[in-house]
């Protein structure tokens, strides 16, 4: 009977090698894939090839290599990098000197993100007693020469001797001094509104965008959107025909959404995908809006800029140093 349940357990084993190796396959191409994203910028990739170090997913284990690319991703503003690189500087792994200073400074950065291990981590590290273990010891003071007391016997000080009598001064009249009219107060601006960050992304695919300065190429009107997770959408817009100097371009528009703030400050990154260009029959003049080149196909790399929904009905962004303006009907 023991050499029956024996073969059977062996029979199994085998039996589960070739998803084994199917699954390593899997991890070891999904590795290499985030890794060519990482390397272009893309900050959600940084933290999965960070992820993938720690853990040893489709890689070699190495927590050096972890903390720089959870490093990487945190200083763009990933929230659950920033929580990984307090947890590493807590706990002095990955090579990093344990830095319970700099554990609290990554964890508070990841609250304004809602992570709530973060929100954990920092209320154990602010607890007197973990601050009372982390303080620096100072020594006592030595003792000087000043602080010493002295054996010898004080000189007693001589009397000072008394001034003769001056005779009392006239007393001068106040001076009056001209006051300068008080100059009005300035109106005090409205409080900016806060928002609910989770409400912000169905707040901009319901509006209909449209620019001041130059067309709206990047906000959703219209478009196809996937929501990834709280924190994130992508949109695809629909055919878009924009004449640029000579050229008439046919083109749609990958914009990712991300990184919403309670005051309304949110990043778009944004990507054109050429399908067609011909000479136009009308040429229009004037600036390349948003960097958009004669070229077909995807054009990468990828584009950045951070915007701010200061009401629901107008959005205004910061693009190469020039302030954008975006209303909705």
């Amino acid at each position: 009977m023991r050499r029956f349940i024996a073969s059977a357990l062996i029979l199994f084993a085998l039996h589960l090698i070739p998803f084994a190796a199917q699954a390593e396959s899997t991890d070891v191409d999904q590795f290499k894939l985030d890794l060519i994203m990482a390397k272009r910028g893309d900050f959600d990739a940084q933290f999965s090839v960070g992820a993938a170090y720690e853990y040893g997913r489709g890689v070699k284990r190495d927590l050096k290599q972890a903390f720089y690319w959870y490093k990487k991703a945190a200083s763009n503003g990933h929230h659950r990098a920033q929580f990984k690189v307090g947890e590493f500087y807590e706990h002095g792994k990955g090579g990093v000197k344990q830095d319970l200073r700099n554990a609290r400074i990554w964890y508070r950065l990841a609250t304004l993100g809602n992570v709530r291990e973060a929100r954990a981590r920092l209320q154990r590290l602010e607890s007197p007693a973990v601050a009372a273990k982390a303080a620096p010891k100072t020594a006592p003071p030595r003792a000087t020469s000043r602080t010493r007391p002295q054996t010898a016997k004080a000189r007693p000080h001589p009397k000072p001797k008394p001034k003769p009598a001056s005779r009392p001064r006239k007393p001068t009249p106040p001076t009056r001094i001209a006051r300068a009219p008080a100059k009005p107060a300035p109106p005090r601006r409205p409080p900016a509104p806060r928002y609910d960050p989770a409400a912000i992304p169905g707040i901009i695919q319901a509006g209909k965008w449209q620019g001041r300065q130059v067309p709206n190429l990047i906000l959703p009107t219209g478009s196809r959107c996937l929501h990834s997770g709280k924190t994130k959408i992508i949109c695809f817009s629909p055919k878009q025909r924009l004449t640029v100097g000579n050229t008439e371009y046919v083109f749609i528009t990958k914009s990712t959404l991300a990184d919403f703030q309670p005051d309304g400050r949110f990043t778009v990154s944004y990507l054109f995908n050429v399908s067609d260009m011909k000479p136009a029959s009308r040429p229009r003049p004037g600036p390349n809006p948003f960097g958009l080149r004669a070229e077909k196909g995807w054009q990468e790399p990828v584009r950045r800029l951070s915007c701010q929904l200061l009401r629901k009905d107008r959005i205004v962004c910061q693009h190469d140093g020039e302030r954008l303006t975006f209303t909705s009907r």
